[in-house]
């Protein structure tokens, strides 16, 4: 999810988780063993040397776009005996790495990266804590009747684009933590409008099908309405 944000907005809501060298056989050569060996270490590092600006670039190139077939799936469930599997820490990792790639981004569900799962994360920008939060299969079992218009509500797969999507003031999610224990965690505000995007996301829904007054807007041309804030 994407969403021009207020500080204030956020800190509220944040109030609411070797190898051994080889032996050298033969002493007379070991002066052109060791420079060989060096030019060696020198050449596999330049190799392996990769601007952090390209691996920026690769992460955020992850996130799919409208239009992708995951976008518009029913996400799958992750089995209780996978959630703490070494594939599943590795997807939500991964979705993690793209997240940070995002400046506006505040949270990322599975399938925005192409790969059905339900599993959705959370920016640590929400929580003010020092790590994003996972939610796994997650369901919202209770919302309030209480609606209301949330405007400047985004997705980080249909870029530059916001509206007004009416959504629950406050909800109740269930879900599994990266440990495997099953939670029930209550959202008011902000982060009630993000369980309610994502879990959307996880269901083959993308905001436009919901908004109202959509309307693009260039990050390099912010709209009066936010010059004014």
């Amino acid at each position: 999810m994407a969403k021009k944000i207020a500080k204030q907005e956020i800190q509220n809501d944040s109030e609411l988780a070797e190898k051994k060298p080889f032996k050298k056989a033969v002493s007379k050569l070991s002066k052109i063993a060791t420079g060989i060996k060096a030019s060696a270490n020198n050449t596999v590092s330049a190799r392996k040397t990769v601007k952090p600006s390209s691996v920026h670039s690769t992460l955020a190139n992850c996130i799919v776009k409208e239009g992708h077939p995951a976008l518009r799936s029913k996400a799958e469930g992750i089995p209780l005996a996978d959630i703490m599997s070494k594939d599943t820490k590795s997807l939500i990792k991964k979705m993690k790495d793209v997240l940070a790639t995002q400046s506006d981004g505040i949270g990322l569900a599975a399938p925005q990266i192409g790969i059905s799962k339900s599993v959705f994360i959370v920016s640590k920008k929400v929580f003010g804590g020092k790590d994003d939060v996972a939610f796994i299969n997650p369901i919202i079992v209770k919302e309030s009747k209480e609606k209301k218009w949330m405007e400047g509500e985004g997705c980080l797969s249909v870029r530059w684009m916001y509206g007004k999507v009416k959504r629950s003031t406050k909800v109740t999610l269930r879900f599994y933590n990266e440990q495997g224990d099953l939670c029930e965690r209550g959202a008011s505000g902000l982060l009630a409008h993000i369980f309610q995007h994502e879990v959307d996301h996880l269901n083959g829904i993308l905001f436009i099908d919901k908004a109202i007054d959509i309307e693009r807007i260039d990050p390099a041309k912010p709209s009066p309405q936010s010059a004014k804030q």
